[in-house]
């Protein structure tokens, strides 16, 4: 990806993540607060959870665009379970927490 598509997407969207896979490059940014919590209460439900994950990527995808990147999970349904650990990634999980007792 050119670096001055990728410059102009961290300076209108903050911080990103370029996620090669499948032999795509697709864009994604930070959640937005209200994004990752409809995410929450969305995967608390087992039957919304598959929609949550895709609604929470499809809100983050910057690049391609929308209807490029729905055109892809036509034919790759299973793209948003791959891009969501890196939304989340960037959201401020990342299983490395660490905890003491005090």
């Amino acid at each position: 990806m050119d670096q001055a598509i990728i410059d102009k997407l961290k300076s209108e969207h903050g911080e990103c993540k370029l996620v090669k896979t499948n032999g795509l490059e697709i864009v994604v940014r930070r959640p937005r607060r209200g994004e990752y919590k409809r995410f929450m209460k969305g995967v608390s439900n087992d039957r919304d959870k598959a929609d949550a994950v895709e609604t929470l990527v499809l809100d983050c995808v910057v690049h391609p665009t929308r209807k490029e990147f729905d055109a892809l999970l036509d034919t790759l349904p299973a793209l948003c379970e791959e891009l969501g650990e890196h939304v989340l990634e960037l959201a401020g999980l990342s299983g490395k927490a660490q905890a003491e007792k005090l």
